[in-house]
């Protein structure tokens, strides 16, 4: 095999996929190709031309085998198959666990194919390749990439009709625990509580302070209540006929878990709605759009460059980047993200992209309302969700995230930082009424603000940490109210729609 050939194959190798998928601007294209292809082909070019005489040297096997470990990673996206490693040696937290075995794996990988290399030479190089070269293609034009999220997500078909005078926002905050949850109830939550309360009745909103859910997971309890499932003895049979995604009922696996991770099948509250003409602002749990009703459908991108993001984002274009590297999987980008993340970017991918964006969302949602056409607007969002990221002045800061995994089991840790979690959420929905209000949107407008299940920190307390949930309504300019009736969100769902 001459040297001009192995130059080729080396050059082949380094080509970095991702930079081409990930929707990235010219100038960035640019610079990284500079760094992480151009550069890395001229010292490839150097090493190849160096060995004049005896090409095929243990080193020259070992430097082959960098470069093939290299594509392989970066191209079938090793990282998402190294937690299937049986954890033998119980070792603790996860996210060592999972960096170890991505480590014996790279470096198994490495000395697999020296050795392979060392063996069948210049044979083993060419049927390397073209498993490698085959896997760069694939790679290159699969759906995992900014064209096919842009033309599934963020569609808006601008449908002729008249602006609806009335309409109803769902809005669903993921894991946002109710107001008489074990987290409300903690001594980090007193002024929580209060705060909640208080922002509900200046919003004319009646509540429920003891609402819950039937299920602590999102793939049962949304599902159930969009199909007005409610009755607490039928549980069970809920969720073994209607909500096991291999039933395929109310809900499923979506195929393009590239997507989201779920497709609703069955949704009787859209079928029921009078209009045909709905909103959604979603995310990557629940895929609502698929509904024949559904005109505009909005999900966080992680590929969009244009977000405004919260205060605290560190080095906002550099974190998209890595972020984007990431996303393919591979165990190289894994480990240089999981350094940077240090002090250096934050993660934009969901669920923390949708976090630090909170305010961009909750803009578009006011830019839907006020002159989309749809009369009813559905948002299910993971901004109230975990990971953590707010400091204590609702500044972002991507380090509790990373604290949080490190403190699993604290569940003092945990209720108090949940606590500011749910101090700042109050504060973004805060800000978006008095946008409505300043600009004539809030009167005609039906809110139902609800959330799925609890904050789930305290095993100990289910009820009252898994379960214990958000209901609330405004309607038009009626007064607060206040029930402490123990009722389920299904239920209570289902009482203001269906009867």
């Amino acid at each position: 095999m001459n040297k001009n050939l192995l130059f080729i194959i080396g050059s082949l190798l380094l080509i970095p996929a991702w930079v081409f998928k990930g929707g990235l601007k010219s100038h960035e294209i640019f610079i990284i190709l500079f760094l992480i292809y151009l550069i890395p082909s001229l010292i490839h070019l150097y090493i190849v031309k160096k060995y004049k005489k005896n090409l095929y040297t243990k080193l020259f096997y070992f430097y082959f085998a960098l470069i093939f470990t290299y594509s392989l990673d970066q191209n079938y996206g090793i990282m998402s198959y190294v937690d299937r490693i049986p954890n033998f040696l119980n070792i603790k937290p996860y996210a060592l666990y999972v960096y170890a075995s991505a480590f014996f794996v790279l470096t198994s990988g490495i000395l697999i194919i020296f050795f392979y290399l060392r063996i069948f030479k210049y044979n083993g190089i060419k049927i390397l390749f073209s498993f490698a070269f085959i896997a760069l293609l694939v790679n290159l034009f699969d759906n995992r990439n900014s064209s096919f999220f842009e033309k599934k997500r963020n569609i808006n078909s601008f449908y002729e009709g008249n602006l609806q005078p009335k309409k109803k926002l769902v809005l669903i905050l993921d894991e946002f625990s109710g107001i008489n949850s074990y987290e409300s109830n903690h001594i980090s939550g007193i002024k929580v509580k209060k705060k909640i309360e208080n922002f509900l009745t200046n919003s004319n909103f009646t509540y429920y302070t003891n609402a819950y859910s039937l299920s602590s997971s999102t793939s049962t309890s949304i599902p159930l209540m969009l199909n007005f499932k409610y009755e607490n003895s039928k549980i069970q049979f809920y969720r073994k006929y209607y909500t096991d995604v291999t039933q395929r009922n109310f809900i499923e696996i979506n195929k393009d878990f590239f997507l989201t991770d779920n497709n609703l099948n069955k949704n009787e509250f859209f079928d029921s709605y009078n209009g045909n003409n709905i909103a959604v602002f979603q995310n990557m749990s629940i895929n609502y759009c698929a509904h024949y009703k559904v005109k505009t459908c909005v999900q966080y991108n992680p590929f969009r460059t244009d977000y405004n993001y919260l205060p605290g984002v560190k080095n906002k274009n550099l974190s998209r980047i890595i972020s984007l590297w990431k996303l393919q999987s591979s165990i190289l980008s894994n480990f240089v993200w999981r350094i940077l993340r240090i002090k250096i970017i934050d993660n934009t991918l969901p669920p923390y992209g949708e976090k630090m964006t909170a305010s961009h969302l909750f803009e578009d949602i006011f830019k839907q309302i006020k002159n989309g056409k749809e009369g009813l607007v559905f948002v299910h969002t993971l901004f109230s969700h975990k990971p953590y990221g707010f400091d204590e002045n609702c500044y972002y800061d991507g380090s509790r995230s990373m604290d949080m995994n490190q403190k699993k089991s604290l569940v003092e840790w945990k209720t108090s930082q949940n606590n500011i979690e749910r101090n700042c959420v109050i504060d973004v929905l805060n800000n978006f009424f008095d946008k409505l209000k300043k600009n004539n949107l809030w009167n005609d407008l039906e809110i139902i603000l609800l959330s799925d299940h609890g904050s789930r920190i305290s095993k100990e307390n289910f009820a009252t940490s898994y379960l214990s949930s958000l209901f609330a309504v405004k309607q038009g300019d009626r007064r607060s109210e206040v029930f402490h009736d123990k009722l389920s969100i299904q239920y209570l769902f289902f009482k203001h729609f269906k009867q």
